[in-house]
């Protein structure tokens, strides 16, 4: 008897709950809001003054493609003049020359692929969903520009 009374409070801590580290069984946010889910609108309506700022923008960056194709042809001559001249020459000069021309010809396409860009980011700022045709004015900009990359590229690589 003596042990059972003195062994009574130790049987008794052995029974006291310990800290459950385990997830609540309350229901959660998630399950007690309503069931009828939020739908963004998610059609794009026709705006008539991004449209005149898109054609603005691609007669820009044709006028700019133009250009480059058609001086492309004289100044891709004069870099081939200057295939194995040695460096320093008349001619190797005169192709360099034609070389910067050429890349001042790209810069102006890149340019006016930038500010129709700008149109993009300003609608993607704004929280307004991407506009079909400014995307594919953006699309066909970057492939000619990525033309136009290769045959500068092509011809850099002539002079060296």
């Amino acid at each position: 008897m003596k042990y059972s009374l003195l062994s009574l409070p130790l049987i008794l801590s052995a029974c006291a709950s310990q800290p459950v580290n385990a997830p609540s069984l309350l229901p959660r946010a998630i399950e007690t809001r309503g069931d009828t889910p939020t739908v963004r609108d998610e059609t794009v309506r026709p705006d008539p003054a991004l449209e005149a700022k898109i054609a603005a923008g691609v007669a820009t960056f044709d006028k700019a493609a133009a250009a480059f194709e058609a001086g492309k042809t004289a100044l891709t001559r004069r870099i081939e003049a200057g295939k194995g001249a040695a460096e320093g020459s008349e001619r190797w000069l005169d192709a360099q020359q034609a070389l910067g021309e050429l890349q001042q010809l790209r810069t102006a396409t890149d340019g006016a692929m930038t500010d129709i860009e700008a149109l993009a980011i300003a609608r993607a700022g704004a929280g307004q969903l991407p506009y079909p045709a400014l995307d594919a004015a953006i699309v066909r900009a970057q492939a000619v520009i990525d033309r136009q990359m290769t045959e500068e590229n092509r011809l850099r690589a002539i002079l060296t």
